[in-house]
């Protein structure tokens, strides 16, 4: 097809201002479906750098508002045109986020193995240093070719992609299940018994699945004389807390424990039911599936219960479908006995928390005043300070009027997070006698970013006055020596291609200051821009000693 622009290509599409900015001037190459039409993929040449997650959206709303009526998946395909100012590092720096999305969608342990990785860039070469595993060293050739469409086919950017290896560090799972281990064959090499036991248990298990296949006689729920086994084998390894798992142990054999919150059944073909149990161990919750046989559910339910606390070791997995990890082929399952007291403070001397939220600050708690008063009560915590954003609502609780603050053994202080206003900042800084007949610089500046020491200028304008009337100008881009970050050119539509031809700050600034000899500078919001302006004159060793007025501290007086 002939290269369209993409709002020519879907002139009826609506999108949010932040795609429009970042598509106005992009190019639609290429339009295609595959042989069964239940896929279309749109190709894009953009100008700018546009982030993975603004090219998911932009897929969600070409299948909402294009293929609405079609039982299609839409696939963005986009190119980039870049400026000289990237290189294969600034790139890398811009991107990043975007890269750990895409290998994300394809793989989550992929994912990990790569933040766990060093990136290395030097001339024309960039080194990506893997821990090294029998899973990098089979997948080298797949991560080269992932970092290659990205860098070299998707951006343009040359560069020599090379894979090295380092020592991989283990995980806290590994080194216990290192001594574990080591504990294990120190134990059966000092202890015959337990070596001959276990190749009479061998022995058995190989003759009960002879018997079973000559017989056809199934396994029931239990395999253990074990009581407190509920389901397959005894076992007795240590458990680790839920939150230490992660996508790294995935292929693992884990342990832990914790009470059963939820369970859910859903029956599959071949007489089988998918059971989920929701275990939560107060650090984090993670769902344990078992492939059950239809015939063995009733059994199973007498002893799975919610409430219940279970002990369970089986592989940890990750699960495309919920795009979580879990834990299935399931080795055994016990009983445990669960602790009510709940969490507790052993402390001898007792904290005060003098910085609380309720769930009136939104967004950054659920639980009531009330509630939190109780629990630190029962802590034996002597006093509470309640500030929440902005409001005092949480005080007027009934749980708190009806005994809280009348408490004599505890303290409810009354608090709020407060929002001020600066209101102190003079509207003339630097005042050296002047009045209203001296000549005036009204300027402003466009930046790589807020930090002064270590963001660049990439525009300056500004206008002189005498007697209120304008008497000169000056504009002029700067080329910082960096690209754009995306989020800038979406505030000031400044792209590289702008800059790139432009003077650098070292040969605009002392031009700027010549233009502004004798006269008063005015900005709004002076702080950031005379900011800016005298951290690099300093760099420069340039003198810059201005009176400046600010518009913003005048517009709030009046």
């Amino acid at each position: 097809m002939e290269q369209k622009l993409f709002f020519e290509t879907f002139p009826s599409i609506q999108l949010d201002d932040d795609l429009c900015n970042a598509l106005n001037d992009t190019m639609v190459t290429r339009v295609s479906t595959n042989r069964s039409r239940d896929a279309v993929s749109v190709y894009l040449y953009c100008h700018t750098l546009i982030p993975k997650r603004r090219i998911r959206r932009l897929e969600e709303q070409i299948k909402k508002q294009v293929f609405s009526l079609d039982d299609v998946s839409i696939n963005v395909i986009e190119r980039f045109e870049l400026s000289s100012q990237y290189d294969a590092k600034s790139f890398f720096d811009a991107y990043i986020d975007s890269i750990y999305q895409e290998i994300n969608d394809y793989s989550a342990y992929m994912l990990a193995v790569i933040k766990r990785a060093d990136f290395t860039f030097s001339d024309d070469k960039m080194i990506i240093t893997l821990e090294d595993t029998k899973y990098t060293r089979d997948r080298e050739e797949e991560i080269l070719h992932i970092f290659d469409k990205i860098f070299c086919e998707r951006a343009g950017i040359k560069v020599i992609i090379d894979i090295d290896y380092k020592d991989a560090k283990k995980t806290n799972y590994q080194k216990k299940n290192d001594i574990y281990v080591k504990n294990k064959v120190d134990s059966i090499i000092d202890n015959l018994e337990a070596l001959e036991e276990k190749e009479e248990l061998e022995k058995e298990a190989k003759e009960d699945k002879d018997f079973k296949k000559n017989n056809k006689i199934q396994y029931g729920l239990i395999k253990s004389s074990n009581k407190d086994v509920i389901y397959g084998r005894d076992f007795d390894d240590e458990a680790m807390k839920i939150i230490d798992l992660n996508a790294a142990d995935c292929g693992n054999d884990v342990v832990i424990l914790g009470e059963v919150f939820s369970i859910d059944y859903r029956e599959i073909r071949n007489e089988k039911t998918i059971v989920t149990l929701s275990i939560y161990d107060h650090t984090d919750s993670i769902n344990v599936k078992i492939f059950l046989r239809n015939d063995l559910l009733e059994e199973f339910k007498s002893h799975f219960k919610e409430g219940i606390g279970i002990k369970v070791k089986g592989l940890l997995e990750y699960d495309r479908y919920s795009e979580e990890i879990d834990i299935s082929r399931i080795y055994g399952i016990m009983k445990i006995a669960l602790s009510n007291e709940g969490r507790m403070d052993n402390a001898i001397e007792k904290r005060v928390e003098l910085h609380c939220h309720t769930k009136f600050s939104e967004m950054d708690a659920v639980s009531s005043a009330t509630d939190i008063y109780k629990q630190a009560k029962k802590w034996g915590h002597k006093a509470l300070a309640i500030t929440d954003h902005g409001v005092v609502q949480a005080f007027t609780e009934k749980g708190l009027l009806d005994g809280g603050f009348d408490d004599p053994d505890f303290k409810i202080i009354i608090g709020t997070e407060a929002y001020i206003v600066d209101d102190s900042k003079k509207i003339v800084t630097n005042p050296k006698g002047q009045n209203f007949e001296n000549s005036y610089v009204v300027f402003d500046i466009e930046t790589t970013g807020f930090n002064a020491l270590k963001d660049m200028i990439i525009e300056i304008g500004a206008v002189k006055l005498v007697n209120n009337e304008i008497v000169d100008k000056y504009s002029t881009f700067v080329n910082p020596k960096r690209p754009i970050p995306y989020e800038i050119f979406q505030l000031t539509s400044i792209s590289d291609d702008d800059v790139i031809s432009a003077p650098t700050i070292d040969s605009v600034l002392p031009e700027f200051i010549d233009f502004c000899k004798g006269s008063v500078m005015v900005a709004h919001n002076d702080e950031f821009d005379m900011g800016f302006i005298s951290a690099k004159a300093r760099e420069l060793n340039l003198n810059w000693d201005k009176t400046s007025i600010d518009t913003l501290g005048l517009a709030r007086f009046l």
